[in-house]
C-alpha cells in the first residue's frame, strides 16, 4: 500500500513539472546538431512576427514565416557552432552591436522596435541583431579563406543533424518540409 502511494505521490509530481516546463515554454522545440532552441525562444520571435505583421499589415502567409522561422533559428546555430570551432569570440557580436547602437543612438531604435515588433531592446538584440552581427563576422572569416557564406550555409545544413519537435515540419535529407 505504502508503495501504491509513492507512486502515486511521484506520478503527481512529475505531472505538476511537466505542466509547469509546458506552461513556461521550457521544451526544445528544435535540435541542431547538440543545441536546442526552446520553446519560449520560438515563440517570443513568433509573436514579434505576428506584431508586425498586425502592424504593417503585410499579407505574408504563416506557412511561409514559420518555415523562415525554422530556417533562421537553424542559420544562426550552425553560424554558432562554427564560429565556435573556428575559436573566434562571441562576444565579438555584442561589442559591434553594443557600438553600433552607441553610434545610431538606441532611441530611435527601441522605439522601432517596440512599435514593429512589439519587443523590448533586449528582445530586438537577442533575436534580430546578435544573429545578424554573428553572420557578418562568420561571413568575414569565411570569406579569408575564399568561401562564400551562402554556399556554406547550404552544405552545412545538409550535413546537419536536425530535429523538429512540436512544430508542423520536418527535417528530411537536407530540408524542411511539412508534415
Amino acid at each position: 500500500m505504502k508503495r501504491l502511494f509513492y507512486i502515486l505521490v511521484a506520478l503527481l509530481i512529475l505531472l505538476v513539472v511537466l505542466l509547469l516546463a509546458s506552461s513556461a515554454r521550457l521544451y526544445p522545440v528544435l535540435k541542431i546538431n547538440n543545441s536546442f532552441v526552446w520553446a519560449s525562444d520560438y515563440y517570443d520571435r513568433f509573436s514579434g512576427f505576428e506584431y508586425y505583421r498586425l502592424m504593417t499589415s503585410e499579407p505574408i502567409d504563416e506557412k511561409t514565416a514559420v518555415r523562415g522561422l525554422i530556417l533562421s533559428f537553424i542559420a544562426d546555430s550552425l553560424v554558432e557552432d562554427e564560429l565556435l570551432r573556428r575559436g573566434a569570440d562571441l562576444r565579438e557580436a555584442e561589442k559591434r552591436v553594443k557600438d553600433a547602437l552607441m553610434a545610431g543612438g538606441v532611441e530611435n531604435l527601441e522605439k522601432a522596435a517596440a512599435s514593429l515588433y512589439g519587443w523590448d531592446i533586449e528582445e530586438f538584440k537577442k533575436f534580430s541583431l546578435f544573429p545578424q552581427a554573428r553572420e557578418d563576422i562568420l561571413t568575414e572569416v569565411l570569406q579569408k579563406d575564399g568561401i562564400d557564406f551562402d554556399e556554406w550555409l547550404l552544405r552545412e545544413m545538409a550535413k546537419a543533424d536536425i530535429k523538429i519537435y512540436f512544430l508542423p515540419h520536418k527535417w528530411e535529407n537536407g530540408k524542411l518540409s511539412e508534415k
